[in-house]
């Protein structure tokens, strides 16, 4: 089981993104290699489930992860915003180290 956590301020960056653009399916947690000194970091983006995939549901949105990545990041994610418009997420266990990522929401919703 994976459980994300979405919280307030997430949810209404969310919703007036996708009341300009309709929501196309559902959003995937999944790591996003970054040329910077904190590595990889985790992010959002449109896509379609699979088999592999962990799904759940929260505030009208539906949230899709890898089961590989799950075991990598541990039980749960939860997406809060961070100061400077986008998304900043933490997980349960770090990937590397660096447990609290950030994105924003151009990174968030592009494919």
């Amino acid at each position: 089981m994976f459980d994300v956590t979405l919280d307030a301020a997430a949810k209404q960056l969310l919703d007036e993104h996708f009341k300009e653009n309709p929501k196309s399916g559902k959003l995937r947690l999944y790591v996003r290699p970054r040329q910077s000194s904190k590595g990889r970091t985790l992010a959002l983006r449109p896509d379609t489930s699979t088999d592999r995939d962990l799904e759940q549901e929260v505030s009208g949105y539906h949230f899709i992860i890898s089961r590989h990545l799950a075991d990598q990041i541990g039980s749960w994610a939860k997406i809060s915003t961070n100061d400077k418009g986008g998304f900043y997420i933490t997980a349960e266990k770090c990937f590397n180290q660096y447990c609290e990522v950030s994105c924003t929401l151009s990174d968030a919703c592009a494919g």
